[in-house]
């Protein structure tokens, strides 16, 4: 039965038909995570984002053939072309290695953030890293000043990033600025068109990343960094459940 609905959903995605598997997908999540299921509903949400990145794929079979450094030229691309967006309004060396926060958290409670971090375009799993935040706080730009508090503690051990990235907006940057004190430079991600959003001279500059090369790659950082964040929310959750 399972072998024959892949089949299925394959002649979907072959047909042109993907987007209603995305929206199956999507339903199912929902129901999975109601029914407090979270395993499965990771399993689902992973099928999710590959799918919908298959769908945006930009790069053709023949392409392949024809470089087989393909990928590394495209994120090479992808990172120069944030480089050359950055350049306008902060000030920043290179982009090596890229840090991206976010929270998590149900009502204030079971509060999680998560550290992703991407080398040359491409995520280190080696070097990510879950913060416990503290109860009760339901205000993010709080959450943001604490794990960016504590991952100042290992500054040395872990090394700094070229760049920070925080999923959020005006006060989100600004409390990232604050806790670095111009030690990286910051940008925040908009939930709209995965605007970057820069604060100069004590002003606020949104600038879009859609038609640009980089916004696959903003895309790929702000997802990872959200995936990672609800796995260890949810994981305190469970255990709470279960010592019940």
């Amino acid at each position: 039965k399972k072998y024959k609905e892949n089949i299925k959903n394959v002649k979907k995605i072959l047909s042109g038909k993907s987007n209603f598997l995305l929206k199956d997908l999507s339903s199912k999540i929902k129901d999975f995570s109601s029914n407090e299921d979270y395993e499965k509903a990771k399993e689902l949400r992973d099928r999710y984002v590959l799918l919908k990145e298959l769908r945006e794929r930009r790069i053709l079979p023949p392409q392949y053939l024809s470089n087989p450094n393909l990928i590394e030229d495209i994120r090479h691309i992808e990172l120069n072309d944030l480089s050359n967006l950055l350049k306008d309004h902060i000030s920043h060396r290179k982009l090596h290695k890229i840090e991206c926060y976010d929270v998590s958290h149900l009502a204030g409670t079971y509060q999680t953030a998560s550290m992703v971090t991407f080398v040359n375009g491409n995520p280190d799993k080696s070097l990510y890293r879950h913060f416990k935040l503290k109860s009760g706080r339901v205000n993010d730009t709080q959450s943001i000043s604490e794990v960016i508090k504590r991952r100042l503690k290992h500054a040395k051990d872990w090394d700094l990033p070229d760049l920070v990235i925080v999923d959020g907006g005006r006060g989100q940057v600004s409390s990232a600025l604050k806790e670095l004190m111009n030690l990286v430079p910051v940008v925040g991600i908009a939930k709209r068109d995965e605007r970057l959003i820069f604060k100069k001279d004590n002003k606020f500059i949104e600038v879009k990343t859609k038609g640009h090369n980089c916004f696959y790659l903003i895309q790929r950082i702000r997802d990872e960094a959200h995936r990672f964040a609800r796995r260890y929310h949810h994981l305190l959750i469970a255990k709470a459940i279960i010592s019940i």
